[in-house]
């Protein structure tokens, strides 16, 4: 019994003396880290699709090239200005070639430019996109917002410009903002907005950077002929 408790002994110090003596492990390794993906934050604002379908009014079919359009509005959800209001459009259907390779159903997504450079809080602004293609039909079509910014390029803060009158005479749509907002204002800008399977179009003022009270006239050129339409402007305070 003597002989086996000396050689025990012996046998802690020889370990000890080559450094090594057992460790136990620590709780921290054994805790494994999990890394999550982040995702993005929801974007403030949302794009609803009110009407798409295909714009040939020949009941007979119109051939080749095959025409669609898509049209809604983007709302701003947010107490905000949002900038640099981008849509995606995502649209897709058949092809006329099936005996060619690479023929068949098929999908196609683009952005849509121009973006709608500020969108006002609670301010909804209808979307219009004609799609023609060749050789092919579209049978679906759905636009999504793809980013937005709640800060201006170059800096400031956008606010409403104050229309005072608009007319449509023809295909030229023209009239009056005014600044009221109380601060003086830069790049000031108008647009023409159509509830139809029209574009919007960008107005061409007479003036951009437009001192508290002070008016400014505007005109844009339509290729639609309809008189629904409306106007909405804002100007930048820096």
């Amino acid at each position: 019994m003597a002989r086996t408790t000396l050689r025990w002994v012996m046998l802690a110090l020889a370990l000890l003396l080559c450094g090594a003596a057992p460790t136990l492990p620590s709780a921290a390794a054994d805790t494994a880290t999990l890394y999550l993906p982040s995702l993005p934050a929801a974007l403030p604002a949302e794009a609803v699709v009110t009407a798409s379908g295909n714009l040939c009014n020949n009941p007979f079919g119109c051939g080749y090239p095959d025409y669609y359009g898509v049209r809604g509005y983007v709302r701003n959800l947010s107490s905000t200005p949002l900038y640099s209001v981008t849509l995606q459009l995502s649209y897709g259907g058949s092809s006329y070639c099936p005996e060619e390779p690479g023929c068949g159903d098929y999908s196609q997504t683009i952005d849509l430019e121009p973006t709608i450079s500020v969108l006002l809080p609670g301010q909804a602004i209808p979307f219009s996109h004609s799609i023609v293609v060749g050789k092919a039909s579209v049978s679906w079509a759905n636009v999504t917002l793809l980013r937005a910014s709640t800060s201006a390029l170059g800096g400031g803060t956008a606010h409403a410009l104050t229309v005072v009158s608009s007319q449509r005479e023809g295909m030229v749509v023209t009239g009056v903002v005014r600044n009221d907002s109380g601060f003086a204002l830069d790049d000031a800008e108008v647009l023409v907005t159509r509830p139809d399977f029209c574009e919007n179009r960008r107005a061409v003022l007479a003036a951009t950077d437009l001192a508290p009270g002070q008016s400014t006239t505007f005109r844009a050129d339509f290729v639609c002929a309809n008189d629904n339409y409306g106007v909405v402007g804002y100007g930048m305070a820096r």
